[in-house]
C-alpha cells in the first residue's frame, strides 16, 4: 500500500500555535503553514496488464 507520511506531532504543534494566536488576537488573519511529506511507494501502484491489452 502506497502511504503518505507527514508529521502529524508538528502539526498538531503548530495548530495549537496558530489557534491560541487567534485567541489572543481575533484581528490576525488566517495563515498557512505547510510541511514536509514523504510518499512510499509500494506494490499497490504497480503497472497492471489490462485483460485483452
Amino acid at each position: 500500500m502506497t502511504t503518505v507520511r507527514q508529521p502529524i506531532a508538528d502539526m498538531a504543534r503548530a495548530a495549537v500555535g496558530l489557534l491560541l494566536e487567534r485567541v489572543e488576537d481575533r484581528s490576525l488573519p488566517p495563515r498557512r503553514q505547510t510541511f514536509p511529506s514523504e510518499l512510499t511507494i509500494r506494490g499497490s501502484t504497480a503497472r497492471t496488464a489490462w485483460p485483452g491489452a
